[in-house]
């Protein structure tokens, strides 16, 4: 019982810690679709380079073993407002990283008042993945909240 004790707090500070981090983020890609729907505006892009990346990682042996790829499309487009050639880049899924050719152009939406806002895909990923982060927030708050809870509930037990 004591063990489960000394594991509620930090655990409950690890997922408030998580929950925070995911809120943040899922708010600062909210607001990104918010300014991209209110000033947006389409400029063409062309792709320039195609990476992926795999991370490894060294087991207790020295066996070098492959992560998850993560696939991503570098882009330029000129700012829509002063003209500058600007280069970005976006996580893509394999399926549309295979598709897509260097040198070939797309529609991108930036933001007239920040360009470093740019969606190449259009601002339904980001939407999607924001609303996903902010469950993500909520869950992990919930759990959060429930560990700090049980270790309430069983210090008032152990105390009678």
């Amino acid at each position: 019982m004591d063990l489960l004790r000394g594991l509620l707090i930090p655990f409950a500070l690890l997922f408030l810690a998580g929950a925070l981090a995911a809120g943040w983020y899922g708010r600062s890609l909210g607001a990104d679709v918010r300014l991209l729907q209110s000033e947006g505006v389409e400029v063409e892009a062309e792709i320039v380079r195609k990476w992926r990346h795999v991370p490894t990682r060294s087991d207790a042996d020295g066996t070098e073993r492959e992560g998850i790829p993560t696939y991503y499309l570098y882009f330029r487009f000129a700012d829509p407002v002063t003209g500058d050639v600007l280069e970005d880049r976006s996580t893509v899924s394999r399926e549309t990283w295979e598709a897509m050719a260097v040198g070939e152009r797309r529609v991108a939406l930036v933001a007239r008042s920040d360009p470093s806002v740019v969606a190449l895909f259009g601002t339904a990923g980001l939407d999607r993945a924001s609303g996903q982060l902010d469950r993500l927030a909520t869950w992990l708050g919930l759990f959060a909240l429930a560990f700090l809870a049980l270790d309430f509930a069983l210090r008032r037990r152990r105390q009678s």
